[in-house]
């Protein structure tokens, strides 16, 4: 028998919990819990994954990864005197979070 190991994504909300995976997209699932939502998803990757099968689709090779980052939190003086530096407007970090300020 063949294992893969797909990255499962987690995430809490106000209320519960959600998972999905990124490598077989459709494949999700929530719980009152992690843990509830840890076995509802393994039930699910695994549903997905022996229907695929039966129906001859191949099992896509998951290539997705994760990691966490260290990220300073500074004060709020820092915080400014840095987007200041950096030459960032107020109010438009939003704007700029989504990209690499490559402008060092």
């Amino acid at each position: 028998m063949k294992y893969e190991k797909f990255l499962v994504v987690i995430e809490k909300g106000p209320k519960n919990f959600c998972a999905y995976s990124p490598d077989l997209p459709g494949v999700f699932t929530t719980g009152k819990t992690r843990e509830e939502t840890e076995r509802n998803m393994l039930e699910a990757l695994q549903l997905h994954v022996d229907g695929m099968k039966a129906d001859g689709d191949k099992i896509p090779r998951p290539e997705s990864s994760a990691l966490t980052m260290m990220v300073e939190v500074p004060t709020k003086t820092e915080a400014k005197k840095r987007l200041e530096k950096d030459k960032v407007k107020p109010n438009s970090w939003p704007k700029l979070s989504s990209r690499a300020l490559t402008s060092r």
